[in-house]
């Protein structure tokens, strides 16, 4: 006779799970619609996802453009101000994008 587990080849693979609505965390996308809370939440991460890579666009190009500067052996007085304002602005980028990034670190 078979015990009560052996037509099953991997029982002892297996971990013990709690029933489908009562493990916890976040629910999935397919029931976010009947949550008012992380519907919200996912308008949220949306614009923060889309606000997160215009702020990232812009720091790559002010690297990019600090990058033509750099490789210059000498700038003048003008290009030297044009410079810095870059170097100033790619570091509020930088800002910026922490600041999302502490919101929503996951």
């Amino acid at each position: 006779q078979k015990g009560t587990r052996e037509g099953d080849d991997d029982w002892r693979n297996r971990e013990d799970h709690a029933p489908a609505g009562q493990r916890g965390g976040r629910q999935t996308s397919a029931n976010a619609d009947r949550d008012p809370h992380q519907a919200a939440d996912k308008a949220d991460h949306h614009r923060f996802g889309k606000e997160l890579k215009q702020h990232v666009e812009e720091h790559k190009r002010l690297e990019g453009a600090l990058g033509e500067f750099n490789r210059r052996r000498y700038l003048t007085p003008e290009e030297q101000v044009e410079r810095k304002n870059l170097q100033k602005r790619k570091l509020r980028e930088k800002e910026k994008i922490l600041r999302i990034l502490e919101k929503y670190p996951s």
